[in-house]
């Protein structure tokens, strides 16, 4: 067998459906989760920037990234409200309408 039909195969090019995540790596570049175009989940990859021909979608995911570390999450309210509770009065309040455990004292 020729080796050059695996390199062929190595080289096809595949559609990024969308990405997933992104990892910085100490030497600054970046590696984003790829999910496939026509795969499952469970064929995402780490690639390298450098090997991605998507940058619309690297700019639009980084966006969202940027947007992400902006917000600032939510603080606890200082006073928090008390709710209002109401309650149907049809009853009288000192009769019970149970007989279960009438003859136990309260």
């Amino acid at each position: 067998k020729d080796g050059s039909n695996n390199d062929d195969a190595d080289e096809a090019e595949y559609e990024v459906e969308k990405i997933i995540d992104v990892y910085f790596k100490k030497n600054g570049k970046r590696e984003f989760l790829i999910r496939w175009k026509g795969f499952k989940a469970s064929d995402d990859t780490w690639e390298p920037e450098d090997n991605l021909n998507c940058s619309d979608l690297i700019k639009k995911f980084m966006s969202k990234v940027e947007e992400a570390k902006a917000a600032t999450p939510r603080s606890l309210r200082t006073n928090p409200s008390q709710t209002k509770r109401y309650t149907l009065a049809t009853k009288d309040s000192g009769r019970r309408l149970s007989r279960r455990n009438r003859d136990k004292q309260r």
